[in-house]
């Protein structure tokens, strides 16, 4: 039997159910914190970043972008740190958006050229703290789900997490070499070119940090270009390519064949003549290749416009009017980078990659 004092779903709802809604729904919009919500777009923008094919409307986009990073990046902590956060997690898990990420930059620092001062520092300390980092022999970073039970093994999870990201730097670095002065940023590659150098030098058997060295400041070269094409450059990066052939490759002995590559080894005589690839070490494919984008001149031709993204006729207008209405300069500001604190040889001797001490083939 139906309870005549029992009220119908409508009658709820319009007694108090729609009103109450509406109240609280107000409530939790008055109650919400500005600054957080402003934080939030930021950085959900940032890590947006060069996801529009269309250039003129990214470049626009990112030109908005900037501006409240510009009025609010000295007066608000918490936004400062997460926006120079968000940087450094878009520069490591999405390196393709490096260039896209230096465009913004550039428009920060010619509007206010303590934003590119607080990155790039940041940038510098991030690289120093993977430095330091290798110094303690007690700090292990591993990744749970690697199963990896012998605390060796657990070491060169971490060696390898740490100079994977210094790659990553090193990529924005060198992107960003047109607002940093004195080639700093030549200068650190040179730095750790010639570590690699001396590192495998020690020894006469193959060292895969060594090697891992080597490979993530030429993979980094080409960077230089990124939003610099100039004489200079050219020079620059011809210097370190020339510095990079005294790096001696040592090849390491038949003990260290990838298993799952066995039936393609060319030693194995009944596949020399069928195998269909020839496996080789990424570490001895990237000093043929960048002398290959460098030409017989030396001029980087084949690297200009084929590789990086040409922003500049799209950046020049927004950075020049952007200039002329900034009070303190009005002209583009350049940047103090320190060098790189590196352990001494004997102490980077103590550690292993497990990334090229597997020697990894392409």
């Amino acid at each position: 039997m139906e309870n005549p004092a029992k009220r119908s779903r409508d009658e709820f709802e319009q007694s108090s159910g729609n009103s109450y809604s509406e109240q609280d729904e107000f409530s939790k919009r008055a109650h919400a914190d500005p600054v957080a919500e402003l934080i939030a777009n930021i950085c959900k923008d940032i890590r947006r970043i060069g996801e529009n094919s269309n250039l003129t409307n990214q470049v626009d986009d990112i030109s908005y972008i900037s501006n409240p990073i510009v009025a609010e990046f000295e007066k608000i902590d918490k936004l400062r740190e997460a926006v120079l956060s968000t940087f450094y997690a878009v520069v490591r898990e999405q390196p393709q958006k490096i260039p896209n990420i230096c465009v913004l930059i550039f428009i920060c620092n010619a509007k206010n050229f303590l934003v590119a001062k607080y990155v790039i520092e940041y940038f510098h300390a991030k690289a120093q703290e993977q430095l330091d980092s290798l110094k303690n022999k007690d700090e292990v970073m591993a990744d749970a789900d690697a199963g990896l039970s012998g605390k060796e093994d657990l070491e060169d999870v971490e060696t390898a997490g740490i100079f994977n990201d210094l790659k990553s730097i090193f990529k924005f670095l060198a992107a960003l070499s047109p607002i940093i002065e004195n080639q700093s940023v030549a200068n650190i590659l040179k730095q750790f070119l010639n570590t690699a150098i001396e590192l495998q030098n020690s020894s006469s058997e193959r060292n895969g940090l060594a090697e891992e060295i080597f490979y993530n400041v030429l993979v980094a070269l080409p960077y230089l270009f990124a939003n610099d094409y100039s004489p200079q450059t050219i020079e620059t990066a011809n210097e370190l390519l020339e510095l990079a052939q005294k790096f001696n490759i040592v090849e390491s002995d038949s003990a260290r064949t990838v298993s799952v590559l066995e039936p393609f080894d060319s030693k194995n005589s009944n596949f020399t003549d069928n195998m269909p690839y020839k496996p080789q070490k990424i570490v001895n494919l990237i000093l043929p290749a960048l002398v290959s984008l460098q030409t017989p001149e030396k001029n980087w031709a084949s690297l200009e416009s084929s590789v990086f993204i040409n922003f500049r006729e799209l950046t020049e207008p927004i950075i020049s009017s952007a200039l002329q209405n900034n009070t303190i300069s009005s002209e583009v500001v350049k940047h103090a980078l320190p060098q790189l604190a590196i352990p001494g040889i004997e102490d980077l001797k103590k550690y292993r990659t497990g990334w090229f001490d597997r020697q990894l083939v392409v």
